[in-house]
């Protein structure tokens, strides 16, 4: 192996926060249109994670056949709380993506007793923020991505809604994303609840189990 393949085999590392939250059945065309009024890239993939053995704190997964990534939380660092829009803790996270030659075939699911396939349909929003906190910044300047993403999952049906962004100054340019994007009411009387909101991790480790859907 030469130098520069060792290099390009080194894991990536970013520092990243995220909120997420997360529902059964689909998002429905109300909220799609309400989300609708921010430009999208759609994206579409697999994602195989690592069920077993449990590994608290850590979440672990071949992300499209492409990368194999580590996450691992690093505790809660502050509070999303909108009134009668959303509420839920803000984490952190620091992930390590180590990219595989020639990717992986998923076209056949990997163990199941380890994995689970987690099919993810996404609508991607970019939100560049201004470093000194005065609002929006150029197209080139750090950005808080939010998504609106239907799931499939062992044959059930959810759909999810999350920010997240990385390096300095990521909690302020989640907090900032998230009052534009809540400045238009949800088009239901239901909000966000800080009970919904969990990692991909810790709600695919509850499906399944008996009585539990998180």
């Amino acid at each position: 192996m030469t130098q520069r393949d060792s290099h390009q085999r080194r894991p990536a590392q970013e520092r990243t926060c995220e909120v997420r939250w997360i529902r059964p059945g689909r998002h429905g065309s109300e909220i799609a249109r309400w989300f609708s009024r921010f430009a999208q890239v759609p994206e579409a993939r697999d994602d195989d994670y690592l069920i077993s053995p449990r590994m608290p704190g850590l979440s672990i997964k071949i992300r499209g056949g492409a990368s194999f990534e580590v996450k691992q939380h690093r505790g809660v660092v502050g509070e999303l709380d909108i009134a009668g829009a959303a509420a839920g803790s803000i984490d952190s996270w620091i992930k390590r993506s180590i990219p595989l030659p020639g990717g992986v075939d998923l076209s056949h699911p990997l163990e199941v007793a380890a994995w689970r396939r987690v099919s993810k349909r996404r609508q991607i929003a970019r939100f560049p923020i201004d470093a000194s906190g005065g609002g929006a910044g150029s197209p080139g300047a750090p950005d808080c991505s939010v998504e609106l993403t239907e799931v499939e999952v062992i044959g059930q049906s959810w759909w999810t809604l999350g920010f997240e962004a990385g390096g300095r100054g990521a909690l302020g340019r989640i907090k900032r994303a998230a009052a534009v994007v809540f400045a238009e009411p949800l088009p239901t009387a239901s909000a966000f609840k800080a009970e919904e909101a969990c990692s991909y991790a810790e709600w695919i480790e509850g499906l399944g189990h008996p009585g539990g859907t998180r």
